[in-house]
């Protein structure tokens, strides 16, 4: 069992999971009911991802260097490199907006919804991958 590949994948699916998640309860709405007094708070969704983000991005990298030469996992790793730059947009255009009490409230929350989606399914994408790749090992 390859260690980086594993947690990765632990670490995709748990991502996965955590934007279904979000989108079912419709976590966004509340924020933009009832901001959050800061962004990192115990039980709101970024903090979530400052736990689970970091070892997920390290086992990427590990897995990209140890098996560099096979393509399913650079598409796995560029697949995380891409959900990773959509929750940096998220963040900046709708999280934070949303904070400081935007008037423009439903557009920011249809846009979190459409690129949620984009994010999930670029998680897809990697856990699909890794699973390829795990199931050839």
């Amino acid at each position: 069992m390859d260690l980086f590949l594993t947690t990765g994948l632990v670490g995709r699916l748990a991502w996965l999971v955590g934007n279904g998640v979000e989108a079912r309860r419709r976590t966004i709405e509340r924020w933009a009911a009832d901001p959050p007094s800061s962004v990192f708070e115990p039980g709101r969704p970024p903090f979530f991802y400052a736990l689970v983000g970091p070892p997920t991005v390290a086992a990427t990298a590990g897995a990209l260097v140890r098996h560099r030469r096979d393509p399913v996992v650079g598409a796995s790793a560029l697949a995380t490199a891409l959900a990773s730059a959509v929750s940096v947009v998220l963040v900046r255009t709708v999280v934070l907006p949303l904070r400081e009490a935007a008037t423009e409230q439903d557009r920011l929350v249809a846009r979190w919804f459409v690129l949620n989606r984009a994010r999930m399914a670029a998680v897809g994408v990697a856990v699909v991958a890794d699973i390829c790749v795990m199931a050839r090992r």
